[in-house]
């Protein structure tokens, strides 16, 4: 496992009440943890400001993978979301990794504001975000 993934699993065990024999660790594969009572766990390290699913990982997790953002250098779990809910969740730097070619999306808080002032987007960060990831969805 690595760092993040400890963490998770770690917090499994000591806020969740899983008993070690209760979780499967699938390394290489997603969702990260499956455990006896059928919930599925994704761990996710917080870089920067951002978090990165790859391709693979936004087709496969369900939407009720609960994600576990983890800040590494705090060692503890910053935020939890079903992936059923990732386009309402909004940090200001959000990554989708694509296994051929890395597409980004890259937003300040500046960029935030001017878009906003000349009225390019809707009310919120997240509208941006998420007419972004449905553009992007509908020419795949």
């Amino acid at each position: 496992m690595n760092d993040s993934e400890t963490i998770c699993y770690n917090w499994l065990i000591s806020e969740k009440g899983y008993m070690p024999e209760d979780i499967i660790f699938q390394r290489n594969k997603s969702p990260d943890f499956l455990c006896a009572d059928g919930m599925k766990y994704e761990a996710k390290m917080l870089n920067g400001n951002s978090i990165l699913f790859s391709k693979l990982q936004m087709d496969t997790l369900t939407d009720d993978t609960i994600i576990l953002v983890v800040n590494k250098s705090r060692k503890e779990i910053i935020k939890q979301f079903e992936m059923k809910n990732y386009d309402m969740i909004s940090f200001p730097k959000l990554y989708i990794c694509d296994r051929s070619k890395y597409i980004q999306i890259q937003l300040y808080r500046e960029t935030l504001d001017l878009l906003k002032s000349i009225g390019h987007m809707g009310e919120s960060y997240d509208d941006l975000i998420n007419r972004i990831l449905n553009e992007r969805r509908e020419h795949q």
